[in-house]
């Protein structure tokens, strides 16, 4: 994972975050609450998939390190008996 990377999963944990915030700081009848909410939803919904993403990009990670560190201890097979 580059930097990049990191920095949108990050942005979008920070934004989800602050929407969640400002909505549970509203109340109900308030009338910015449903575009707070639609605001906050979408946000999770972003944090979630990037969440999503980096848990791919882990277990890729894992997977290409597990296979580096694999050591064949297995004798070579013995020929068989025409």
């Amino acid at each position: 994972m580059n930097d990049t990377e990191q920095q949108l999963i990050l942005d979008a944990l920070d934004r989800a975050t602050s929407r969640v915030g400002a909505l549970v700081r509203l109340p109900r009848d308030d009338s910015q609450y449903p575009e707070a909410l639609e605001s906050a939803q979408r946000a999770l919904g972003e944090a979630g998939q990037a969440r999503a993403d980096l848990s791919v990009q882990l277990m890729q990670r894992l997977m290409d390190i597990a296979d580096l560190d694999v050591i064949d201890t297995r004798r070579e097979p013995e020929p068989l008996d025409p």
